[in-house]
């Protein structure tokens, strides 16, 4: 993969088609391939193909889902994600017992699904989706203090750039 990457910008193109650029690379090789992509894409278009939705998010300003041949959509990942129409996700780490975390927070007016991700050492890790991340984390933020939880975290969580490609696939996939 380096070096047809390096006989691909040894004449200098203003263009650079790549595909799946970081196959078959170890992780230091990866890293290497995407420093090399923003570097080169600063002065260049650099257009690649990939499955990998990973390098995606790692390397790319502009996305375009192509799936059963047809564009689907394109814009940048805040972009596609405001497209995804998904609901917003809220992360909370607390010292809390796993099950009484869960229902109080199921409880909150916003709350459309809560479900454990984690849970060690005393600390539960429950992630919260919703209409509205701001007003979730609030009303957390509040329930953590009116039950005095130790809470190390709460957050929201942008959407993955594989959540965003399967909400909006959705009606492409094949029937199972």
């Amino acid at each position: 993969q380096r070096t047809a990457l390096a006989q691909a910008i040894i004449h200098d193109p203003q263009a650079l088609i790549l595909d799946e650029p970081t196959t078959g690379l170890d992780p230091h090789q990866i890293l290497e391939i995407r420093r090399l992509v923003k570097e080169l894409s600063v002065d260049k278009t650099i257009m690649f193909s990939t499955h990998i939705l990973q390098e995606v998010e790692a390397i790319a300003d502009r996305v375009v889902i192509i799936s059963g041949g047809r564009i689907i959509a394109q814009g940048t990942q805040s972009e596609l994600s405001a497209r995804a129409e998904q609901q917003a996700a809220v992360l909370v780490k607390a010292k809390v017992e796993a099950q009484s975390m869960l229902a109080a927070l199921g409880a909150l007016p916003n709350v459309q699904d809560a479900s454990q991700e984690e849970s060690a050492e005393g600390w539960t890790t429950v992630r919260m989706k919703g209409s509205d991340g701001l007003s979730l984390c609030q009303a957390t933020y509040a329930l953590a203090k009116e039950q005095q939880w130790d809470v190390a975290e709460i957050k929201e969580t942008r959407l993955t750039l594989e959540e965003v490609f399967l909400a909006l696939t959705k009606a492409e996939a094949p029937a199972s």
